[in-house]
């Protein structure tokens, strides 16, 4: 499953380039959106589910500083959520 994040409309450069510089050249494209706009956009790997966006933001921001697959799962443990964004069992 992945997310998708949209940025600045692709028009205003100073915002477009400070988006594209946080979230990594590579990571962003533009996409059109239905009312004709060209957006920034980034895609994200978020097995977690919607609920779970900003864990897979963290983990996006993590692997782009290089910090290694090992780190992140004690950097990213429920616990150290807030309480709403942890795991029920009982609404899945």
């Amino acid at each position: 499953m992945s997310s998708v994040i949209l940025g600045p409309a692709a028009e205003s450069s100073d915002e477009a380039r400070q988006f594209r510089r946080f979230w990594g050249e590579t990571s962003c494209q533009l996409r059109r959106m239905e009312d004709g706009a060209l957006r920034e956009s980034v895609s994200l790997a978020n097995p977690w589910g919607p609920a779970r966006l900003p864990v897979a933001v963290v983990a996006h921001l993590l692997a782009r500083e290089g910090v290694g697959a090992k780190s992140r799962p004690a950097l990213l443990s429920e616990q150290m959520l807030p309480r709403h964004l942890q795991t029920r069992d009982d609404l899945r």
